[in-house]
């Protein structure tokens, strides 16, 4: 007779963090520094709803010295105009969507993630909007920021007033930052952060105060 040898089941390792929660609330000053300088080959999808206006320009995710430098990366709300703006590198400053960026409504932005199409839709309306882009971009200077820009210009560094439900960066079609908002503790003492699937790691506020945590998933 063969008798089977015992197996241990090994429990996975414990997460980074208390619960997976719907999403993560900027007043206006949080932000989340990913560490990643964008490449030729970078894009990213991000899922957001505008809460207020603060300022004329809302970044979703900016890096770059300016509006129209060389090393300029990402997108934005305009407050004036409800439209998107986008800047990859300094040939390339476009703009589209006409009222689609309403406050309130859930924004879905793909940014460069099919060949050279930025994608908006505004999920809450069933609206959507998209641009093809071409430039001579190669590559950023400055670690990608979200829900603010790494810029030089004060307008795109000033921290979105946003609810932030995912975001995905991809560089060369491998996805190299995979946030999700997570509550870490609990009661009074929780605080909102951005855990990446990728690495395993967290991702804390950047910026000042703290972030709004949405309900627990």
């Amino acid at each position: 007779m063969i008798v089977a040898a015992h197996q241990t089941m090994l429990a996975p390792p414990a997460l980074p963090y208390d619960a997976e929660v719907e999403y993560l609330e900027s007043t206006g000053t949080q932000y989340v520094d990913t560490g990643f300088i964008p490449t030729a080959q970078t894009s990213f999808e991000i899922e957001a709803t505008v809460v207020s206006a603060p300022t004329q320009f809302s970044p979703f995710a900016y890096s770059g010295a300016a509006y129209n430098s060389m090393d300029s990366f990402g997108a934005c709300r305009n407050n004036n105009s409800q439209r998107c703006l986008g800047y990859r590198g300094s040939y390339v400053n476009f703009a589209f969507g006409d009222g689609i960026t309403n406050i309130g409504s859930v924004l879905n932005l793909q940014f460069l993630t099919t060949a050279s199409t930025v994608k908006l839709t505004n999920k809450t309306s069933g609206k959507t909007a998209s641009v093809s882009v071409s430039s001579s971009f190669t590559a950023g200077s400055r670690s990608l920021y979200i829900l603010s820009g790494n810029a030089g210009t004060a307008d795109l560094a000033h921290p979105s007033a946003m609810k932030l439900y995912f975001c995905k960066i991809y560089d060369g079609g491998t996805l190299v930052r995979d946030y999700q908002p997570v509550r870490v503790g609990s009661g009074a003492g929780a605080v909102g952060e951005l855990f990446d699937r990728v690495s395993g790691t967290l991702f804390g506020n950047a910026g000042t105060g703290a972030f709004g945590i949405g309900p627990d998933k």
